[in-house]
């Protein structure tokens, strides 16, 4: 303790403090034996690993080499004994130093329950794809169901701002994190549904934690909220590598609250480019419709004047055969053959049958008339 007798109330430099908390820890025993879960193994260059052991909702960062654990790798969700002592990270963090490892052959109970309900939900269909709602495309509402105080609600709002502002954004502020948490969720999906019609999109957003700060995410109670909504719900609980059942029946699973926000708004500036291609291939096409209307208007005017002429060469074609024909009729012409045109009563004659012997016929021919009396009919 002499570091904490030396400084007494003297303000302390970061070192100073960083060595006050190492000697603090250097006080407790080492060769510890530690019960836990097994979460979020990472591999570091083949040789490091790292993990966390979890349990009674609290972990604590560990890290051992591949020599100690004898090439086999920790299994996630196993229930296991370590055998190391305390120490203190760069920055300070605890973490637990892993000199022997024993596993107890045992999957912890909280990971044994999960894998129960994942194999129950899945039977019923409640992964599969074909019952998932899609999003709108151009959402009106959306409710957020999230903790008012966090970094997610303000990331989320941050981006939605960015992307879409004709969207109004409603927070339902919940306990995110805890015992209270899933009944909480559970109450702000009724409320949500409740006002039947007003939105488009839940959002279920928090951010990143270990995994027994995410652990209400895993319960059946919200996820069967999440089932029995009427209204598509995306999921944004902590980062992309953490998948908690809310996240496996969800319709639309982002990786962090500001990929929900991406996911939900469309990018205003995405939309304005795309009217603006709308804007220029409806111009095209309207310029393309007008050229072919002019060119169909000049083919249908050469086709029409080439119809006209056709008709009208016909028209005087058939003209000149009648000029022909009536030119053959003009009776001045007849006559100076030396023809002549009878006529009984006014009435021209066409057959001697219809005259009778003493009829008085008039008889034109070119330069006058004469009056003639039939004397003898001689018929052919």
């Amino acid at each position: 303790m002499g570091y904490m007798e030396e400084f007494g109330e003297t303000v302390l430099t970061v070192k100073q403090l960083t060595l006050v908390v190492s000697e603090t820890i250097a006080l407790i025993p080492g060769n510890l034996v530690v019960e836990g879960e097994i979460q979020k193994v990472r591999v570091y260059k083949d040789f490091m690993v790292f993990f966390e052991l979890a349990g009674d909702g609290q972990s604590i960062n560990c890290f051992t080499t591949f020599t100690e654990l004898k090439g086999e790798l920790p299994e996630e969700g196993s229930k296991v004994q370590v055998t190391g002592e305390v120490q203190i990270g760069k920055k300070t963090e605890l973490r637990f130093r892993v000199r022997k490892f024993a596993s107890s052959g045992d999957t912890g109970d909280a990971a044994k329950k999960l894998e129960l309900l994942k194999i129950k939900l899945r039977e019923e269909g409640a992964f599969d794809v074909s019952r998932k709602k899609s999003l709108p495309r151009f959402p009106r509402k959306v409710a957020v169901i999230t903790s008012g105080s966090s970094s997610a609600w303000e990331d989320f709002k941050r981006v939605s701002s960015s992307r879409f502002l004709v969207s109004e954004v409603v927070l339902f502020s919940s306990t995110v994190q805890g015992d209270l948490a899933v009944q909480e969720i559970c109450t702000k999906f009724k409320e949500i549904e409740a006002r039947k019609g007003e939105f488009d999109v839940i959002a279920i957003v928090r951010g990143g934690g270990a995994r027994g700060d995410l652990e209400a995410f895993n319960s059946e109670e919200i996820a069967r909220a999440v089932l029995n909504s009427n209204i598509p719900v995306v999921s944004g609980v902590g980062h992309e590598d953490d998948v908690s059942l809310l996240d496996l029946v969800a319709d639309v699973r982002a990786s962090t609250p500001s990929n929900a926000a991406e996911i939900i708004f469309p990018d205003s500036k995405d939309l304005l480019r795309e009217i603006n291609d709308l804007k220029q291939k409806a111009s095209n096409l309207i310029a393309s419709k007008l050229y072919l209307a002019e060119q169909a208007v000049q083919n249908l005017n050469v086709s029409l004047e080439r119809v006209i002429n056709n008709l009208v060469s016909g028209v005087e074609s058939k003209l000149d055969i009648l000029k022909a024909r009536l030119s053959n009729l003009d009776f001045e012409k007849i006559f100076a053959k030396g023809f002549a045109l009878l006529e009984l009563d006014g009435k021209i004659l066409s057959s001697v049958n219809i005259v009778k012997i003493g009829d008085e016929l008039d008889a034109t021919l070119t330069d006058g008339k004469l009056n003639l009396v039939v004397r003898e009919k001689i018929n052919k």
